[in-house]
């Protein structure tokens, strides 16, 4: 699971820190943060985060859910030996 947690979650602690790190990548966290502003009223992102981290927390995954993850890691692997050639 460390690999797992190096290479795909990046240190995530659940769904809540995935979902940020891809929010923020695309700029639609700021420009909601902006929304926010403009409107007067929080945008609840960092309690959404908590929430999600709560309900779909990385540690606590299911002997069929690490499977899955294995196995896109391994298509991840070859797709990326594929490449190099």
């Amino acid at each position: 699971m460390s690999w797992i947690r190096h290479r795909i979650l990046k240190g995530d602690k659940g769904l809540g820190d995935t979902v940020e790190r891809f929010t923020t990548a695309t700029g639609i966290k700021n420009l909601v943060q902006k929304i926010s502003i403009f409107m007067g009223k929080d945008c609840m992102c960092e309690k959404r985060k908590h929430v999600l981290n709560d309900m779909f927390s990385y540690e606590n995954l299911t002997n069929k859910q690490k499977n899955d993850l294995n196995s896109l890691i391994n298509i991840e692997k070859y797709h990326l030996k594929w490449r190099r050639k």
